[in-house]
């Protein structure tokens, strides 16, 4: 398994049409489901129905365009929870349900070491209710990473968690940032 966050690496032709061509794959299955139940409508019913379906089919592609762009765009936005309510001035959210959300030692040093991050990792090093906690088990962080091929963020949020009996742990994508609960020693 490969370790690198898919949304890190350089916008190359290669990972342009690995982003792409699952969607583009869906789509020609979409159009050969369009194209089958003409078929099957216009045999067993007629070509009134058939003119019916037609009729609609701009709705449906419509939609079907609609939902596949939030959703390709949402998944942009939403890999990093604190980054993306940081970035929309929402951080707040997360208090008031969470209240003190825990961040692993290893995804608060990925925070600081990323440039694209640095004034949300000011915010979250400000924050009240935002704590680094440092996990110390190296034993325990170590078997998921191998096992899973995790990264060591990801080790240490599930590590933490479970120790600290968490909530819940939120984990975004490839890389782990947050997790909430109540983790008394």
């Amino acid at each position: 398994m490969e370790n690198t966050n898919v949304y890190e690496k350089s916008v190359t032709l290669k990972n342009i049409f690995k982003f792409a061509v699952p969607t583009i794959a869906m789509t020609v299955f979409m159009s050969f489901y369009t194209m089958v139940d003409g078929l099957f409508v216009s045999n067993l019913i007629g070509t009134n129905a058939l003119s019916a379906i037609n009729l609609t089919a701009p709705v449906i592609q419509l939609v079907t365009a609609i939902s596949t762009m939030l959703a390709t765009g949402g998944s942009a936005v939403i890999r990093y929870p604190l980054i993306s309510l940081m970035k929309t001035g929402r951080l707040e959210l997360i208090e008031r349900l969470f209240g003190e959300v825990q961040i692993p030692d290893a995804v608060y040093a990925e925070l600081f070491s990323n440039p694209g991050f640095g004034e949300e990792a000011q915010q979250i090093k400000n924050s009240a209710f935002i704590r680094r906690v440092f996990v110390e088990d190296d034993k325990a962080v170590d078997l998921p990473r191998r096992a899973t091929g995790l990264d060591i963020g990801e080790s240490e949020a599930i590590i933490l968690s479970d120790s600290c009996r968490a909530d819940l742990l939120l984990m975004a994508g490839i890389s782990a940032t947050a997790f909430s609960g109540n983790c008394l020693k």
